[in-house]
């Protein structure tokens, strides 16, 4: 499904967004996109290779990857180290390093790109704070 959210938010949905955090996440793209006028073209929710991807954001001048995480509890862990969050008893459980699950995507978005395209593209990963 593709939807036009407002004059410089356009969506493509794969699978529908259920989650509180993909949400907020649009709605601030909403806002940063009409603050400064800036044409965006989001997929979110669906696969490629296999993989699922929350979200891709396109403009005229760069591609992101995007993986959202959200959490109730403190989470710890490196960027290349394990992932852990705290639990409610007050133990740790092991959860999916998000810094290499979107640096995974992004190869596979990449490499699926370069495909199409014949040519060998360019990519740089920004680490971006959290939102509240």
């Amino acid at each position: 499904m593709i939807a036009r959210i407002d004059d410089y938010l356009e969506v493509f949905v794969g699978e529908p967004i259920v989650h509180r955090s993909e949400e907020k996440f649009l709605r601030a793209l909403s806002v940063f996109a009409n603050d400064r006028k800036l044409p965006l073209l989001v997929f979110s929710n669906f696969e490629l290779s296999g993989r699922q991807f929350d979200f891709v954001v396109v403009t005229a001048a760069c591609v992101a990857v995007v993986e959202i995480k959200s959490s109730a509890f403190p989470v710890r862990g490196d960027i290349n180290g394990r992932w852990e969050y705290a639990t409610a008893d007050g133990g740790w459980a092991s959860v999916t390093n998000g810094y290499q699950q979107v640096l995974q995507r992004k190869h596979i978005l990449r490499d699926a790109m370069e495909g199409i395209s014949g040519r060998r593209l360019g990519f740089c990963l920004h680490q971006v704070p959290a939102c509240a």
